[in-house]
């Protein structure tokens, strides 16, 4: 894990914070609610940072790290259907991810998909600023942010 030699805190830690800390000033800036983004107390926490992880990889062009992840809470949505992340790889919009949050398949923007998915996928054109991936489940779809707190789809 690199780390930043004057800090001493690992890189991508500095990074969560810098978007967490853009996220509160967008919010303010535009009038909007504020959503609580720390501490990080939600079950769905490790699944928002494994999330997380997986976008700065796709950023940056690095190979998705196949750290293991204790994600055993997953296991426990049984309506949950499918996890929508957001895809940077040019001319794809979104990716879906396995429950051990691997990437199952990239979505070309131009590709049909499920109505239920489709309502994820439109998300993506304006997301919350510490949006990390959306949560369909079979009654409900929602968004998770970056600390694990998740939000109703409007």
């Amino acid at each position: 894990m690199e780390h930043d030699k004057k800090q001493g805190r690992p890189l991508r830690e500095q990074q969560r914070d810098r978007v967490l800390v853009n996220a509160r000033a967008s919010q303010s800036s535009a009038g909007q609610v504020r959503v609580p983004l720390r501490p990080s107390v939600s079950a769905l926490a490790p699944v928002a940072e494994a999330c997380f992880d997986l976008q700065l990889d796709e950023k940056h062009g690095a190979r998705p790290s196949r750290a293991p992840r204790s994600l055993a809470v997953l296991a426990g949505l049984e309506q949950l259907i499918a996890i929508v992340g957001r895809c940077l790889i040019p001319g794809c919009d979104v990716h879906f991810l396995s429950r051990e949050l691997d990437i199952i398949t990239h979505i070309e923007t131009t590709s049909p998909i499920d109505a239920a998915l489709a309502r994820a996928r439109s998300y993506w054109a304006s997301p919350h600023p510490a949006a990390v991936a959306v949560l369909v489940y079979t009654d409900d779809t929602r968004i998770l942010l970056m600390d694990g707190t998740e939000l109703p789809l409007g």
